[in-house]
């Protein structure tokens, strides 16, 4: 799986900065924080086959979202954290 993807498919608005963290147990499930205009939303996901499937904290709906290529720069800081749009800066912060 493209993580990369994941972050390009849910972060539409190019002034976003992302966060995605990869969990260390199960490779198929994600955390991804998505700060937009000071409105943070966290998600709560899982990776099966080409389809993310996924639930924004404190809903109840799950959506799905079917990964396509990776339009967005993305980067992979490790195996765990890949990053979109965010400043070393602000990634310091968070690692």
């Amino acid at each position: 799986m493209d993580y990369s993807s994941i972050i390009s498919t849910l972060s539409e608005d190019n002034t976003c900065k992302s966060i995605l963290y990869i969990c260390k147990k199960d490779a198929e499930k994600f955390i991804m924080i998505n700060i937009c205009n000071d409105n943070n939303k966290i998600y709560i996901g899982r990776v099966e086959g080409d389809k993310i499937i996924f639930k924004e904290r404190g809903k109840e709906k799950e959506q799905i979202v079917k990964v396509s290529g990776n339009s967005k720069s993305v980067l992979k800081v490790n195996e765990e954290f890949y990053a979109y749009n965010v400043t070393e800066e602000l990634l310091s912060e968070i690692l």
